[in-house]
């Protein structure tokens, strides 16, 4: 484990590496969903009955375009972040800090959001796999 933190490690250091890990791990978590989404429509679409699922597919195309967005709000708050390099002062840390916060809020909602609709569409799947 190369990411713990160092005892010469100043708060600078960790607040920055705490962001880091987390914007690594919302990448995976988008780039994951898109593969799902495109996963999950393909299924559902070559399933007998399909017609059972179009709500389930409507909600699918509409979470992707949501994750698209996301993403690239994603890269842009990526590349926003680098300014928390360059802070010499509290306030410069703290902008950075909050606008980390409320990114954070964002796509922990959306990414709650987007487990729900897994949780339908397999509770959808293994209902109607049961029935025949």
């Amino acid at each position: 484990m190369n990411n713990l933190v160092k005892k010469h490690y100043d708060k600078d250091d960790i607040e920055r590496q705490f962001i880091n890990k987390d914007i690594l791990l919302w990448k995976e978590e988008v780039d994951c969903i898109n593969a799902e989404i495109v996963f999950f429509k393909q299924l559902l679409k070559n399933k007998k009955n399909n017609d059972i699922y179009s709500k389930i597919i409507e909600k699918l195309e509409t979470k992707e375009k949501e994750n698209n967005i996301l993403l690239a709000n994603l890269i842009f708050y990526i590349r926003k972040t680098d300014g928390l390099k360059e802070c010499e002062d509290i306030e410069c840390e703290t902008y950075y800090l909050n606008d980390h916060i409320l990114f954070k809020n964002n796509i922990e909602s959306f990414l709650f959001q987007y487990k729900k609709l897994k949780r339908l569409a397999y509770l959808k799947i293994n209902e109607q796999n049961n029935l025949t």
